[in-house]
C-alpha cells in the first residue's frame, strides 16, 4: 500500500467510525467503576493513626480507611514508588509519618494525604516487604528526626536534611526492626541473627552491645510509669523495662508447633490497666497468633483455622479455609478488643479479641497483579492475573437502573484443594470465543508452563501439556526465566461451531507453539524468528491469513507470512517491544520503549514500513495497546513505569493517533492489559498493581469539547507521519 493509500484507508475508516459507531447490545450493561479484589501483592503492614487505619501494599502503595468505614482510600499522591515495606507515624506530630520504600524515604505532614520524597536522605536506600517490616521509628519529641534500618544491614539517624550512618549489622542482616527509647538516648536495632543497642553520648552514637538473639520484631509501650520494649524471635518473647539492659524471657515453644518462629508482636493497655501482648508465629506458609493479659503467665490462642472464607471476595476460592503467612498484627490501643492482622493477600479484623474474624480487604484495596482482560461474547469481562487465577464479571441489571458487577472465581472450580495446586500460580493470558476459554497458566508448584481450557465457560477445565516444553528458559529471557504470555488465535480459523480451531503461543525464550484443535494439542512451529525472546507482542493478522507478527524484546519486530514456517527482521530494530495490536481494518500498532522514551508505532500494511505515530511524555513503555473493535479510529494505550514506579497513564485517541488526551484515572505502575466493550461505549483496564477499572469514553469525548466534524478536520490538517528510526 503507497503512502496515499495508506492516508486514504485511515481516513476512511476514522469517518466511518465516528459517523457510525457501534450500536450497544441490550444485553451489555455498565460495570462498577473500579472493580477491586486482592492477590497477588502483599499486604506488610497494618496500624492505626489520627482514628484512620492504614494499610500498606510492596506493589500498589497506600490506603486509608475510617475505622469503622470498611472502605479503603488510596493514599499515593506525591508517593513515587509503590513497593513499601513499612510505614510510621510521629507521637509527637500525629500527622508527620514515614514511608519505607524499594527506593528511598518518604514524608507526610498531613495524614498520608500527600507524600513527598526525601532526596537528602537519598533513593539508593532500599527497603522490602518481611526484611524491613519495622525498619522506622520517630524521636519522641522532633518529628523531624527518624532512624532506620534497610535491606542491607545499614542502620542511620536521619532528618529530612540527611542521614548519618551509626553502624551495620552482622554480616549485613536485613534490619528487621528499629526503636528509639530512653528520652532518645538509646536506639535498639533488631535483625533475624541479632539485637544489637546503640547509645548517644557528646552527640554522637556509639556501640554498646551485640548479643546474637533474634529480633524479628519489636515495639514498646508506657505503662505504670515505666517504658516496656518487646521482642520476638524463635519461639521466645523478651521484654525490658530499664531501657534494654536487661531483658525478660518468656519460653512459648509448648504453644507452638515444632518448627515455628516467632516474629511478630503487638501491645496495648486493657481497660484493667494491664498490657496486652499480641504475638504471631509462622512455620512455612501457616501461620497463628496468641495473646496474654498478665505478661505471659497465661494465653489464648487463636482459632485462625475456620475463618469464613465464602465472602464475594471471588480470590479467596484459591485459599479455602487455609490462612497464609500472617505478615503484620495490630491492637487498636483505643479498643484492645480490636486485633488486626494482614496476610500475603488479605486483610482481617476481630472485635471480640479473636473469637471472630472479618476479611476486610473487599473494597478499595485492591492488590491484584493483573496481566489480561477480555469482553467475552456474553458481555462479561473475563481478567487472568499472577496468585488468583481467572476472575468473571457479571454484569448483572437491577431494578432497570442499577447495575453491579457479580464477579466469580471461574479458575480454580474445584473442592479438591490437590486440583487447585496443579493450577495455583499465574495466569497470563486469556481468549475466548462462545463457551470456548482458553489461558496460559506459570504454576507454583510445576517447573513449566501450561494451558488451562474450558469448553463449557468455566464450569469444567483441562490443564494441557501435551506438546509443550518441560522446563522454563532462564537464559535470553525477558524476565527472569521465560513465562508463556503472549497467546492469540487465528480469526480466520474460526470454525462453523463459533469456535477457534488454531491458537498461537509465544513463550519466552522457547518461541513459538501451534495448535491446529483449538488449544487441546500443540507443537513447535517449523520456523521459529530469529530471537525467541517475547512479552506480549504477538500478533495474528486478522484480514491476511498466516501472517504472524512476533516482537523480540531488544531485538525488533519479525514477522512470517506463512504460518510461522519462516521468518524475517522487519524493523523496531533494537527497541524494548512489549506489546502489539492489529485493528479490525489491518493496522498494526507496537508498544515499545526506545531508550527512557515510551513510543507507539503503526504499520499500515505487510509491505509497508513501520512508522513513528507517537511520542509520550515521561518514561517508561508502551503497553496494553488495543483498538475498538468497531471503530479502528479509537484506540487506547499504557505508558508504563517499571520497578513499582507511581508513573502509570493511559492515553487514548478517537482519531487514529492525530491527538490523543490523558485518561484521568489512578493506575499506579500502570496497566497491564485494556479491552473496548464490543457492545457498549466502555474501556476496561487491569493494573499491573491494582484493581480492574472500566470508564465510559462518553465522558472522554465530552471531555475533548470536539464534535465529529472537529475529529475530521484536525486529522486533514493535521496527518503526519514520522519514519520509524
Amino acid at each position: 500500500m503507497t503512502y496515499p493509500q495508506c492516508f486514504f484507508t485511515m481516513l476512511v475508516f476514522l469517518i466511518f467510525g465516528l459517523l457510525f459507531p457501534a450500536v450497544a447490545a441490550p444485553q451489555c450493561n455498565s460495570f462498577d467503576q473500579d472493580l477491586s479484589w486482592s492477590g497477588g501483592g502483599a499486604y506488610p503492614q497494618i496500624l492505626k493513626n489520627n482514628g484512620q487505619l492504614f494499610v500498606i501494599s510492596d506493589v500498589a502503595g497506600a490506603w486509608k480507611s475510617d475505622i469503622s468505614d470498611n472502605y479503603w482510600h488510596k493514599s499515593n499522591n506525591g508517593l513515587g514508588n509503590l513497593s513499601l515495606a513499612s510505614l510510621t507515624f510521629s507521637a509527637a506530630a500525629s500527622n508527620v509519618g514515614y514511608a519505607a520504600t524499594a527506593k528511598g524515604i518518604y514524608r507526610t505532614e498531613d495524614n498520608a494525604t500527600t507524600w513527598h520524597f526525601l532526596d537528602k536522605v537519598g533513593s539508593d536506600k532500599s527497603f522490602i516487604r518481611w526484611d524491613n517490616y519495622r525498619s522506622l521509628s520517630i524521636d519522641s519529641t522532633d518529628p523531624d528526626k527518624f532512624y532506620f534500618g534497610t535491606q542491607g544491614g545499614e542502620v542511620f539517624a536521619a532528618s529530612t536534611e540527611g542521614a548519618s550512618l551509626i553502624g551495620q549489622t552482622h554480616n549485613n542482616e536485613p534490619v528487621k526492626s528499629v526503636l528509639i527509647h530512653s528520652y532518645n538516648r538509646l536506639l535498639t536495632v533488631g535483625s533475624a541473627v541479632e539485637r544489637v543497642l546503640f547509645q548517644k553520648i557528646n552527640d554522637a552514637w556509639q556501640l554498646v552491645e551485640r548479643a546474637p538473639i533474634s529480633v524479628m520484631d519489636m515495639t514498646s509501650i508506657h505503662s505504670d510509669n515505666k517504658e516496656y520494649i518487646f521482642t520476638v524471635g524463635n519461639k521466645t518473647l523478651r521484654y525490658s523495662t530499664d531501657g534494654a539492659n536487661e531483658w525478660s524471657d518468656i519460653y512459648l515453644a509448648s504453644y507452638l508447633p515444632s518448627q515455628a518462629k516467632l516474629h511478630r508482636v503487638a501491645v496495648a493497655t486493657t481497660s484493667k490497666s494491664s498490657i496486652r501482648v499480641l504475638v504471631a508465629w509462622f512455620d512455612g506458609w501457616k501461620s497463628g497468633m496468641l495473646y496474654t493479659d498478665d505478661v505471659g503467665a497465661t494465653w489464648h490462642a487463636l482459632q485462625l483455622s475456620d475463618l469464613d472464607f465464602s465472602t464475594e471476595n471471588p480470590t479467596r476460592r484459591w485459599k479455602n479455609t487455609v490462612l497464609d503467612r500472617i505478615l503484620s498484627i495490630y491492637i487498636d490501643p483505643e479498643n484492645p478488643n480490636s486485633f488486626f492482622m494482614t496476610t500475603y493477600w488479605g486483610i482481617w479484623r476481630t472485635n471480640d479479641s479473636g473469637l471472630t474474624w472479618q476479611e476486610d480487604s473487599l473494597k478499595g484495596a485492591s492488590n491484584r497483579a493483573g496481566s489480561s482482560v477480555i469482553y467475552s461474547e456474553k458481555g462479561d469481562l473475563l481478567t487472568a492475573s499472577m496468585d488468583v487465577g481467572i476472575i468473571r464479571y457479571r454484569s448483572q441489571l437491577l431494578a432497570d437502573t442499577v447495575t453491579v458487577s457479580q464477579p466469580f472465581s471461574l479458575l480454580p472450580n474445584s473442592p479438591n484443594y490437590n486440583v487447585h495446586r496443579s493450577v495455583a500460580g499465574h495466569m497470563w493470558n486469556i481468549v475466548s470465543i462462545g463457551d470456548h476459554i482458553v489461558a496460559t497458566n506459570s504454576p507454583w508448584d510445576s517447573e513449566a508452563n501450561q494451558i488451562v481450557m474450558s469448553s463449557d465457560y468455566g464450569l469444567n477445565w483441562t490443564i494441557v501439556t501435551s506438546g509443550l516444553p518441560i522446563d522454563y528458559k532462564t537464559d535470553n529471557t525477558v524476565w527472569h526465566k521465560g513465562f508463556a504470555r503472549a497467546l492469540e488465535f487465528e480469526p480466520n480459523s474460526i470454525n462453523t461451531d463459533n469456535d477457534f480451531n488454531r491458537l498461537y503461543l509465544g513463550i519466552d525464550g522457547h518461541g513459538l507453539y501451534v495448535s491446529i484443535d483449538g488449544g487441546v494439542n500443540w507443537q513447535r512451529s517449523t520456523g521459529q524468528p530469529q530471537s525467541k525472546r517475547i512479552y506480549n507482542a504477538l500478533s495474528i493478522d486478522p484480514i491476511n491469513a498466516g501472517v504472524i507478527y512476533w516482537g523480540a524484546h531488544a531485538v525488533g519486530m519479525f514477522v512470517s507470512n506463512d504460518s510461522g514456517n519462516t521468518w524475517h527482521l522487519d524493523g523496531l530494530e533494537s527497541m524494548g517491544i512489549f506489546d502489539s495490536a492489529f485493528s479490525s481494518s489491518g493496522m498494526l500498532y507496537a508498544g515499545v520503549q526506545r531508550g527512557k522514551s515510551p513510543e507507539l508505532y503503526v504499520k499500515s500494511s505487510f509491505d509497508e514500513s513501520w512508522e513513528l505515530l507517537n511520542v509520550f511524555p515521561g518514561e517508561g513503555t508502551v503497553e496494553g495497546i488495543t483498538v475498538h473493535p468497531t471503530q479502528p479510529s479509537v484506540i487506547a494505550v499504557g505508558v508504563n513505569g517499571w520497578s513499582n514506579n507511581n508513573t502509570g497513564k493511559v492515553y487514548i485517541t478517537f482519531d487514529a493517533g492525530v491527538t490523543w488526551q490523558e485518561v484521568l484515572v489512578d493506575v499506579g505502575v500502570g496497566v497491564a492489559d485494556m479491552a473496548f466493550s464490543p457492545c457498549n461505549n466502555e474501556l476496561a483496564m487491569i493494573e499491573y498493581a491494582g484493581g480492574l477499572k472500566v470508564v465510559n469514553l462518553d465522558s472522554l469525548k465530552a471531555d475533548s469539547g470536539m464534535t465529529t466534524l472537529d475529529y475530521i478536520t484536525q486529522f486533514l490538517s493535521g496527518w503526519t507521519r514520522l519514519p520509524a528510526q
